[in-house]
């Protein structure tokens, strides 16, 4: 039986690989060969939002089938895809995957995939880090490793560059909070660090993705029943964001830790840091930094149809100058 090709687009970058069609998989039996072949550029961000539409599919997919990838023919760019920690994830959603079983599994998220381009620019690419609420009782308890990690490696820039450290690990906690409450699966995160020598700049990259439904979703599904018989079929993107960004709307009022207090952290840390943070949800683009009032018409300007469901991610910026 012919295999199903997922052909991944030559650039892996940024939040490219939300924007590019997968090719139908239906209701097929087929195998499904995840085609790398072509790839010339990666990046965790770019590669951390395309191992999450994978991970959507194969969680949802209930057919007996095998995915498939050349691993076996190792050139440069799939040894740094490698690197990245792109399959071991994989393998652990389908451990039947024997084609992914020859790659050292490796925990230690300790070496970072450095490039460079000629106009003295270094990029420091992340290995992808999971977010393992799965392997917890309390799943907000993964957050603490998680944490860890940003710490001890943000630190190592924040010695040289300007920019807010611990108000951006805060903002990141807050989706990892956010998620570990809203979601059953594990989430996912990408960084990384562009250094242009020259200029003494740097610009710090990352993605968060989650498994879940999504804000629009969720709360959709938490309606109470006169608005839900109302309002649902015409709840709106706008709608969404303007409830989640009021302070103390949650969709879980009996829990201890989620108050409801978690999108509006984000959006005022975001703002006090200079971070360009987007959210993809619900087949729509929201630029939360650029969200200047909390109404439903500031949310409706800053939010972009995107055409189709890609899942939940955030994307985010910062730039910053060296010290001087």
């Amino acid at each position: 039986m012919k295999k199903i090709q997922l052909k991944i687009w030559p650039e892996i970058t940024d939040y490219l690989p939300a924007l590019i069609p997968f090719g139908n998989i239906g209701n097929r039996l087929n195998d499904i060969y995840i085609d790398l072949s072509s790839c010339h550029e990666v990046n965790s961000s770019g590669l951390n939002i395309l191992l999450m539409r994978i991970l959507r599919i194969i969680k949802f997919d209930k057919r007996k089938r095998s995915w498939i990838s050349d691993i076996t023919n190792k050139n440069q760019m799939l040894l740094k895809i490698i690197g990245l920690n792109f399959f071991n994830i994989l393998r652990d959603y389908n451990k039947q995957l024997s084609i992914f079983s020859p790659i050292k599994k490796d925990e230690s998220y300790l070496d970072p995939l450095q490039q460079s381009n000629p106009n003295a620019t270094i990029i420091m690419s992340y290995p992808l880090f999971l977010i393992d609420y799965k392997n917890y009782d309390e799943r907000r308890n993964s957050i603490r490793h998680f944490r860890e990690w940003l710490y001890s490696t943000l630190i190592t820039y924040y010695d040289e560059y300007d920019f807010n450290f611990t108000q951006l690990i805060a903002v990141l906690t807050e989706m990892a909070k956010n998620s570990a409450d809203h979601t059953d699966d594990n989430a996912f995160f990408g960084l990384d660090i562009i250094i242009n020598e020259r200029d003494k700049r740097l610009k710090l990259l990352f993605s968060f993705c989650d498994l879940g439904i999504g804000i629009k979703r969720n709360i959709q599904k938490h309606l109470e029943k006169k608005i839900f018989e109302k309002r649902d079929k015409h709840w709106g993107i706008a709608e969404t964001y303007y409830s989640a960004l009021q302070p103390g709307i949650t969709t879980k009022p009996s829990s201890i830790d989620n108050k409801g207090f978690g999108m509006s952290i984000i959006l005022d840390g975001a703002k006090g840091i200079d971070l360009r943070l987007s959210v993809f949800d619900a087949s729509s683009r929201g630029i939360l930094s650029d969200i200047n009032e909390r109404s439903h018409s500031e949310i409706r300007k800053n939010f972009y149809y995107l055409g189709k469901d890609i899942g939940f991610f955030y994307y985010g910026e910062i730039n910053a100058e060296g010290i001087k």
